[in-house]
């Protein structure tokens, strides 16, 4: 599985917007590719690369090389089913929000800058699924983690801070925490407290000493 170099027939289901999008720089993108904008809101082909944001699917192949950002202009369907290929997804997942590996290829882990390519509707197999692909910042992804903690025995007023590895994690970013038990009157606290860094801070606020097993924690990053 790569990246496209050539045109590809993609499947789309629903009625859908087409839309219009000035190209990149130097940019050729692929009919039926997974397209983004980019800082500069010049359409480049999908890829996990930092701030881009997925608007759709290419309608026709446009060849902007050479040629300056904006020269021409490239066609984009959005707001339907598409279905392209998978790195390996199951259909669990379904109803999950999936990620840009790159033009042609999406998957449910985030390789490391969290481009949201759209969220599974539908599996077809663990390497190929249908993504409802909606219009700029409409889809949300987010980001998880999870870690085997085994928090001390607390008295009363103690706490304890604990860390959950979350790949592309960034400061500012907000976060959920779950235990995976009662957590009998102890507050949870979770924060991003360096890139890929989740802190869990533990609180005993029940007067009692409380002593919680090991088990698996997990945490929702959510991009600001």
């Amino acid at each position: 599985m790569a990246a496209l170099t050539a045109d590809r027939q993609t499947l789309r289901q629903g009625g859908g917007l087409l839309q219009s999008f000035p190209v990149a720089a130097t940019t050729v993108i692929y009919s039926g590719s997974l397209v983004a904008l980019n800082a500069a809101g010049n359409a480049v082909p999908a890829s996990d690369t930092a701030a881009l944001i997925v608007v759709g699917v290419a309608d026709k192949q446009v060849d902007n090389d050479p040629g300056a950002a904006g020269d021409r202009n490239v066609d984009v369907w959005s707001g339907a089913i598409f279905e392209f290929g998978a790195t390996s997804i199951t259909l669990a997942m379904t109803g999950d929000v999936m990620y840009v590996v790159d033009d042609n290829n999406f998957d449910d882990v985030n390789p490391g800058q969290g481009i949201v390519a759209g969220v599974l509707v539908n599996f077809v197999s663990t390497t190929k699924g249908r993504l409802f692909i909606s219009t700029a910042k409409a889809v949300v992804g987010y980001l998880k983690g999870q870690a085997t903690l085994n928090p001390g025995s607390l008295i009363d007023a103690a706490g304890e801070t604990m860390v959950i590895t979350v790949t592309g994690a960034k400061l500012g970013d907000h976060v959920l925490i779950s235990a995976p038990y009662d957590l009998q009157d102890i507050t949870v606290t979770g924060y991003v407290q360096a890139a890929d860094t989740v802190e869990v801070r533990i609180q005993n606020e029940g007067g009692a000493t409380v002593d919680l097993a090991s088990g698996v924690w997990r945490a929702l990053v959510i991009p600001q």
